[in-house]
C-alpha cells in the first residue's frame, strides 16, 4: 500500500480521509459508499482489524497512528480529522 513517493509531512486532511477510506474499505471488504459519520465498528470492524487499518495508516503515513484513535473517534470523518492533526504536530524525520 506504501508509495516510495508518497511524502507524509504533504498531506492534508483530504488525503488522510482518501488513505484511511481506502484502508477501512480493504480491511472490511466494502467496495460501497463510506460516509464521515460511518462507524467502523458497525459496519463490521472489530479489534483485529483496527489494528490493522493503524498498522496500514502508519507506514503509509511514516509515523505511528495509535490503535486508540480507531476506538475513541469510530466514525470516519473524525478519525481523518485526528489523524491529520497528529501528522500535523509530528516532528519532520
Amino acid at each position: 500500500m506504501s508509495d516510495p513517493q508518497y511524502s507524509a509531512r504533504s498531506a492534508d486532511a483530504d488525503e488522510v480521509r482518501r488513505l484511511l477510506l481506502k484502508a477501512w474499505q480493504h480491511v472490511l471488504s466494502h467496495d460501497g459508499p463510506i460516509a464521515d459519520s460511518d462507524d467502523f465498528f458497525e459496519l463490521g470492524g472489530h479489534s483485529l482489524l483496527a489494528v490493522h487499518v493503524a498498522g496500514m495508516l502508519s507506514e503509509e503515513l511514516g509515523m505511528d497512528v495509535p490503535v486508540r484513535i480507531l476506538f475513541d473517534y469510530p466514525a470516519l470523518g473524525p478519525q481523518a480529522a485526528v489523524i491529520a492533526k497528529l501528522l500535523a504536530s509530528e516532528p519532520c524525520r
